[in-house]
């Protein structure tokens, strides 16, 4: 089986200029994680790279536009005529976006979406090149770490007076901000309650909760559909949605030895779930799928894929219009 990843020239000299080689190596992208911050990163480059060095029965190639009669993977922000979409069979990446316009099969990463015949749920990977919180620090609780984009930090979060009231119970509060999200062995509690519209957060993935389950921290979460779909006890995560409620949640594991050191055991437990290999396997499963599903099409079918793209980049639109998407 012969999968391509589309990643377009303009973005390999922007971001990954040395992928411009003739073969460009995998080990580019696993060698660098902290390079790794966007989705087209994370789910196409990483993806490329870890089957191209897992044991699978699968080609991977890394290509500038989509292969006719080919299985051609392509992030949500590539999937465009200009990249060849409506010429390849096209598996898209959804992510945290609207509707796609044009897809033979649609890759989802929130496991609460309801999926059709030609849609999957795939787990995003695990923060690559993780540093997890340093044991040494025991039960320890001084830094209190943001861990998102900064267009989702609460607005509460920026005052001054939320960091008072932090310091009063002797806790320093900081940002982990793209790109940033690799080093966790000096951060003691997380939290990644977002400020964004509830149509952005159903479709947002769990990768945060399972990224501090990895690092071995506790977690303080919003009311998001995929974080709920993981939780097994209160011992996952708390819950927030108000300054409030964060505040008390930091309070409880500031004065709570047992409970941080209760979390901290269930997170290791709860990480072993969301190995690479389960992934990889998960997406041997799907291609395995769509190759029993892909063929070329004519001229006159490339035309008419090219009218739907059209016809469904304006129903996207209007879809985040009706749903106040403001990304």
């Amino acid at each position: 089986m012969k999968v391509n990843f589309v990643i377009p020239k303009k973005y390999r000299k922007k971001a990954w200029p040395e992928l411009l080689a003739g073969t460009p190596h995998p080990r580019y992208v696993l060698d660098a994680p902290h390079r790794i911050v966007s989705g087209v990163d994370a789910w196409i480059l990483q993806t490329w790279a870890l089957l191209c060095t897992s044991n699978v029965p699968i080609t991977v190639e890394l290509v500038e536009y989509g292969i006719p009669g080919e299985i051609s993977v392509f992030h949500y922000d590539h999937a465009t005529p200009a990249n060849g979409i409506h010429e390849a069979f096209a598996m898209v990446i959804r992510a945290d976006r609207p509707p796609v316009p044009l897809a033979d099969i649609v890759i989802e990463q929130n496991p609460c979406v309801q999926l059709t015949d030609t849609s999957f749920f795939l787990p995003s990977w695990p923060q690559p090149g993780l540093i997890p919180r340093d044991p040494s620090r025991r039960a320890k609780c001084t830094q209190l770490a943001y861990v998102g984009s900064q267009e989702y930090v609460p607005n509460y979060m920026k005052t001054d007076t939320f960091k008072q009231k932090l310091r009063a119970i002797g806790v320093e509060f900081c940002r982990m901000h793209s790109g940033e999200w690799v080093d966790y062995s000096q951060v003691d509690i997380l939290v990644a309650v977002r400020d964004v519209p509830q149509s952005v957060l159903n479709r947002k993935p769990y990768a945060k909760l399972v990224n501090a389950w990895l690092a071995g921290i506790p977690i303080i979460l919003g009311k998001e559909p995929a974080y709920q779909s993981l939780r097994q006890s209160n011992l996952d995560f708390f819950e927030a949605q108000n300054e409030e409620e964060v505040l008390a949640a930091v309070t409880s594991l500031v004065q709570n030895a047992k409970l941080y050191q209760a979390m901290q055991n269930n997170a290791h437990k709860r990480a072993h779930e969301f190995s690479i290999s389960k992934i990889v396997q998960s997406w041997c499963d799907v291609l395995e799928i769509a190759a029993h599903q892909t063929r070329s099409f004519s001229i006159f079918e490339k035309y008419s894929r090219y009218g739907l793209f059209l016809y469904g980049k304006c129903s996207a639109q209007v879809w985040k219009r009706m749903h106040g998407w403001n990304e």
